[in-house]
């Protein structure tokens, strides 16, 4: 039998180097070895083309002996096996030396090769690309496929040879036919690409302190993959093969936030260089999505032109500017995004975030409107915003009572608050955003609370110093300038007393009633005035 079978290959191998219309099949290299099937000797027409199907999948090869078929097609495990768009394949025709038998892909001196290699176009979403060989027995022969490195993909396949035209066995005892177009099924893991989401203010800070109504700025930056980009072969780089999408998906708490604008997008060297990215040059878009209650979504998507930019860079930033709506009750407003990126060879999107947890659940990695549930910004420890950039503010408690042993709650006390006590004295008070004295009154239980107040973003604290401008109906004004601290807690900062002025207490609170109050005195005051005048008058006329 082994005679037998050397004997059939070696008629093949000299059928082909003279010329002749018969032909053995070689099925693919396994591991850059040649395997030699025995096939019949057929006759070779010469009108059919003659080409090589390959279907890229990711994952390892089967155990499964290839075919050569589409029947090959049977062993590919679709939740396992994926197929790989975007890679390319060279194709050059080889002639066995000292015999096909000791003919192996991966030894360069066990062949030699006949003409240049040609490379196919990359392969289709559906993992495909033909190597078209031409047309008759001219083409017929041994072919090296090798397998174009791309970053996407971990290891290249091992290149393999395969012979063309095929020889198919019969089937049930029937006569072997020849396949001109040989399907291939290489497969390979892909390269793991992460881009590691990363947000901080401007100066690479990650703690904020500004003043409601206040723009503030926000860097989003990811790595930049390294098959975002690769440029083809053509002159005009119309066979240049780009990632499928990249997209940075911010969402904007509408209720604490509103977006502004998307200052920049800009890729960053190794070297610091920056290359800017420009919308109105097509390299990248902006769009909004409201798909999530209670959030602006908005998406900064790169187009093919921005990839090309970004390629070889580290990072890309992108700086989104927002405007301060309102202050959290914890005194705090985290901002967090997602990064949604689909390689070069296609299969299931990658989706990254900044917030903590697992980044798969509960968005579709396919779907940048739905980021990571951006309604549970914070890790589970709630005072930590994890990696994620803050703004943070302060408080000021306040409680007003009398001077008694009651220490009975005082109304309509009104405070303001001064950044040094020197300010206070002055009558010089910390304003809005819009530049208007900042104050507050006491509420029926005696208590105020300031909100809102800027502090050290660092130590999350700030000095400030309290003054009462205005004291309840019957009350004196405090006359003090009190020393207070700033900061995200429910802490008692002063408890401020106010003694009465010994005027009537009436059963009225709040300043109309200390006008009231005011005005009576004064019409007694008038009235007493008037009395003792006109008894003067009556003493003159007597005398």
């Amino acid at each position: 039998m082994k005679k037998s079978v050397r004997l059939l290959y070696t008629i093949g191998v000299c059928g082909l180097a003279l010329g002749a219309l018969t032909t053995t099949a070689v099925t693919l290299v396994n591991n850059g070895q040649s395997t030699i099937a025995a096939g019949s000797s057929l006759v070779s027409d010469d009108t059919s083309t003659r080409s090589i199907t390959i279907h890229k999948y990711s994952g390892t090869t089967p155990t499964t002996a290839a075919t050569g078929t589409t029947a090959d097609a049977d062993s590919i495990d679709t939740t396992v096996h994926k197929p790989l768009s975007g890679i390319k394949f060279t194709v050059q025709k080889v002639t066995p030396v000292n015999g096909a038998k000791n003919m192996s892909a991966a030894d360069a001196t066990t062949y030699t090769t006949d003409g240049d290699a040609t490379t196919t176009a990359a392969t289709d979403d559906d993992g495909t690309t033909v190597a078209d060989l031409g047309t008759g027995t001219s083409a017929d022969g041994y072919y090296l496929v090798t397998e174009v490195a791309s970053a996407a993909v971990a290891t290249p396949t091992d290149p393999f040879i395969v012979h063309v035209p095929l020889t198919i066995a019969g089937v049930s005892g029937g006569d072997a036919t020849l396949a001109y177009d040989v399907n291939v099924y290489p497969k390979n893991d892909t390269e793991n690409i992460t881009l590691n989401p990363n947000k901080t203010f401007p100066d690479s800070s990650k703690a904020e302190s500004v003043k409601v109504g206040s723009d503030v700025s926000w860097n989003l930056q990811v790595d930049t993959p390294k098959d975002i980009y690769t440029a083809g072969s053509e002159e005009d780089d119309s066979d240049a093969i780009y990632a499928k999408d990249l997209t940075i998906s911010d969402p904007i708490n509408s209720k604490t936030l509103a977006f502004k604008s998307v200052d920049s997008v800009k890729a960053i060297a190794e070297d610091g260089t920056a290359t800017d990215l420009v919308e109105t040059d097509d390299d990248y878009t902006v769009s909004h999505s409201s798909d999530v209650t209670g959030y602006d979504v908005v998406m900064i998507s790169l187009t093919k032109s921005g990839m090309k930019k970004a390629a070889g860079s580290k990072n890309i930033v992108v700086q989104l500017t927002t405007t301060i709506q309102d202050v959290t009750s914890d005194a705090s407003i985290v901002n967090t995004f997602d990064s949604f990126y689909t390689p070069s060879t296609g299969g299931t999107p990658t989706h990254e975030s900044t917030t903590p947890g697992d980044p798969t659940n509960p968005s579709d990695p396919g779907n940048p409107t739905d980021p990571k549930d951006p309604n549970k910004p914070d890790t589970p420890d709630p005072d930590d915003p994890g990696d994620n950039p803050e703004v943070v503010y302060g408080n000021v408690d306040i409680l007003k009572t009398d001077d008694t042993s009651d220490a009975t709650p005082l109304a309509n006390a009104t405070f303001k608050l001064a950044a040094s006590e020197q300010d206070a004295k002055d009558g010089k008070w910390i304003t809005d955003n819009d530049g208007n004295v900042i104050s507050g009154t006491t509420k029926a239980d005696g208590t105020l609370e300031f909100t809102g107040l800027l502090v050290d973003p660092t130590t999350k604290t700030q000095k400030y110093y309290l003054v009462e401008t205005d004291a309840p109906a019957g009350y004196n004004v405090d006359g003090t300038v009190h020393e207070v601290t700033a900061q995200a807690d429910t802490t008692l900062d002063a408890t401020i007393k106010d003694s009465d002025n010994l005027l009537p207490n009436l059963p009225m609170t709040g300043s109309d009633a200390r006008l009231l109050i005011l005005v009576t005195a004064s019409v007694l005051i008038v009235g007493s005035g008037s009395m003792i005048y006109i008894k003067r008058r009556k003493d003159e006329k007597n005398a």
